[in-house]
């Protein structure tokens, strides 16, 4: 049953953690921080720390990337997040479309930030990067061509039987395909990475000269800010850490919503235009230690 299902998981992905753990510093390149949390939401074992240098909050031990692939890969991991009913895949993916579509009308939601910033056209191309069942691309209006990519070969198999272009994989198969993006989501994707300057760089190269390209994460600034730790997130963004780093990349924010869903901060963000955003680590460091 579902309770023993669960138990196993823990099991499982306690051994593995133990065995297979290994060190990260910030993504400023310290190792100096002060410990958290040990236990995620679910009791699942982490190692969440504040950077004492920059302020970011994120994961210092974590699985190999190896380990990584494989967990996202694993149907288990989407049923234990309850992503996806297993006995009723078609009803629940039908009615996250229908609340997206829905919520348009009453509250600040991703669909909505998407079709108020981004202007397609029917020679498009749009990426849902880590899309899982794409239900984000597939509620927006779309003129031209849909791809997805994502590590779960049950979700991939569900989209294509909807008659999209959907991937099996990560970074590799951007490569492999060599399309040029003018929107890319990312939707609840970044703060999972494994390297996330290394993989949100090497995403962005795929990205049209005036494309852009929408970052959602959990919010840290939210009062559900506890909610959100858990062992599958490895980075955890304010306002100003999402920015701060994203502007080291030359990607410039045309819009920031810090209440997506209610709770969530959400960005779009375009290519290789400079922006000068003032980041204080002291501040972000006094909303975690007072």
């Amino acid at each position: 049953d579902k309770i023993y299902e669960e138990e196993v998981f823990k099991r499982d992905y306690r051994n593995l953690f133990k065995k297979n753990y290994i060190y990260k510093s910030c993504l400023c390149g310290s190792k100096k921080n002060k410990l958290l949390f040990e236990l995620d939401r679910y009791n699942l074992l982490t190692s969440v720390v504040l950077c004492l240098k920059c302020g970011l909050v994120y994961a210092n031990k974590i699985l190999s990337h190896k380990d990584l692939i494989n967990f996202y890969a694993s149907d288990s991991y989407r049923f234990f997040y309850n992503v996806v009913n297993p006995k009723n895949e078609n009803l629940v993916d039908d009615q996250f479309i229908d609340i997206q579509l829905f919520d348009k009308q009453s509250i600040q939601n991703t669909t909505s930030i998407i079709e108020n910033t981004y202007i397609g056209s029917p020679n498009e191309v749009i990426l849902e990067f880590g899309s899982g069942y794409a239900q984000i691309s597939r509620s927006i209006p779309r003129k031209g061509k849909l791809v997805c990519i994502d590590y779960s070969e049950k979700a991939i198999t569900y989209l294509k039987k909807k008659g999209i272009e959907a991937h099996i994989g990560g970074i590799e198969v951007l490569d492999k395909l060599n399309y040029r993006y003018d929107l890319i989501i990312l939707s609840h994707v970044a703060e999972h990475f494994y390297d996330f300057n290394n993989e949100l760089i090497q995403i962005i190269k795929y990205l049209k000269k005036n494309g852009m390209i929408y970052i959602e994460v959990p919010n840290l600034d939210s009062k559900y800010n506890l909610d959100q730790f858990q062992n599958a997130h490895n980075y955890y963004f304010t306002k100003n850490t999402l920015l701060h780093y994203t502007s080291l990349m030359d990607l410039k924010y045309e819009y920031v919503d810090e209440k997506v869903n209610g709770i969530h901060l959400g960005a779009i963000f375009s290519k290789n235009k400079k922006q000068s955003f003032i980041y204080d680590q002291k501040s972000e460091i006094k909303k975690i230690i007072f």
